[in-house]
């Protein structure tokens, strides 16, 4: 028997409205390579400078997850060579990162719930896009400089429901935190899934595989899935060190299998040594206020629902799974309906003829005020 080990690294673009390290605009939607200045496109001269923003919105997410937020942090130059990054480097967060030592608490089929401990969150600048067309590539750097926080997770997930329940979980708080949009469709949350397999009952892990750039929770789930079917198949026909390498892998989502991209770097490929541009990021008092104000996050909304409205701890959960279902279901109350009519009207009715309709709460043609106002 083996037990499967999981680590998850999430990348979430933040809302700001510049880069990280200039002023252009984060809108990468616009026409090819308009926004952008000679720091995002690397000229000789070009310095860059830390968006205060982008810094207090990885603050807010550490205060969030009960993390330490190191208020002297450092950026590094992580070195390799691609077409969508002019600087043949990328500004990230190695020596010392912004936030460090989190944890997300998940909840678990039996009703528990499991801590998964996070390594840390840090910030780094996003590369530009190539595009491919007939025999010739282009490349786009409106994208160039954007930025992200890259969210680590300690290797303590153990299935892909677990995995996929901490990335839900992450989601959810990054969108009440008002973070980022954490659209996984236009790539704004995707993440790399690390993948080993174990004899159980043993301490040391397995080989490591990495699977690239994700964005669906059911591609993350599938992904696993396959991953450890061929880890273990290898294993039991004695080819593992053969045919289980630490490499990088891409999932395939129209063959359902996972293909070997590149033999998966260590650190020292990547030539990490601290950026001479830039100064160590020094937190101010001022945005440590600015970064623990704080919503109302999920797991206290679902204890309010539960122990002042009287709600169903698994309708509590689903409503608050969502901000805008969440939001949605508060104005009901605020219109009149009684908590127990709005649970059914919103989890049963509403929201099974918007899946119906191939809609989301975020478009839906019924108004909470209407609705509310309708049944109360």
């Amino acid at each position: 028997m083996f037990e499967t080990v999981i680590g998850l690294e999430v990348h979430v673009q933040l809302n700001t409205k510049t880069k990280l390290f200039c002023s252009c605009p984060t809108s990468f939607a616009e026409h090819q390579n308009t926004n952008t200045c000679p720091t995002c496109l690397a000229l000789p001269g070009a310095l860059p400078v830390v968006n205060k923003e982008a810094a207090i919105k990885a603050m807010r997410l550490g205060y969030a997850i009960n993390a330490n937020v190191n208020h002297h942090s450092i950026f590094d130059r992580k070195s390799y060579f691609y077409p969508d990054s002019p600087s043949a480097y990328q500004i990230t967060q190695l020596t010392k990162a912004i936030v460090q030592k989190g944890e997300v608490f998940i909840d678990l089929a039996d009703g528990t719930q499991k801590r998964i401990g996070m390594t840390q969150a840090h910030l780094e600048a996003d590369a530009g896009k190539n595009m491919h067309e007939g025999n010739h590539s282009k490349v786009d750097l409106n994208r160039a400089g954007t930025p992200l926080l890259e969210i680590v997770s300690d290797p303590d997930m153990r299935s892909s429901d677990e995995a996929v329940a901490y990335l839900k979980k992450l989601h959810s708080t990054v969108r009440y935190l008002d973070i980022s949009d954490a659209n996984m469709q236009e790539g704004s949350f995707r993440c790399d899934v690390n993948v080993s397999i174990r004899p159980k009952g043993q301490e040391a892990f397995g080989t490591r595989v990495e699977i690239k750039n994700i964005n669906s929770f059911r591609f993350v789930a599938a992904a696993i899935a396959y991953e450890v079917q061929r880890q273990t198949e290898a294993y039991e026909d004695g080819v593992y060190e053969q045919e289980v390498h630490q490499e990088t892998r891409l999932w395939n989502v129209d063959e359902g299998v996972t293909k070997s991209m590149r033999g998966k770097e260590e650190a020292a490929d990547y030539r990490y040594f601290p950026d001479p541009d830039l100064r160590p990021l020094i937190v101010t008092d001022e945005m440590i206020a600015e970064a623990k104000i704080m919503p109302e996050l999920p797991d206290t909304k679902v204890k309010r629902y539960v122990e002042d409205l009287g709600v169903k701890s698994v309708d509590a959960h689903v409503i608050t799974s969502d901000i805008e279902m969440a939001y949605y279901f508060e104005e009901m109350l605020d219109n009149g309906a009684v908590p127990k009519t709005a649970v059914t009207w919103l989890t049963s009715e509403l929201l099974g003829r918007l899946n119906k309709a191939g809609l989301s709460m975020e478009n839906t043609p019924v108004d909470a005020k209407t609705l509310g106002t309708l049944v109360s």
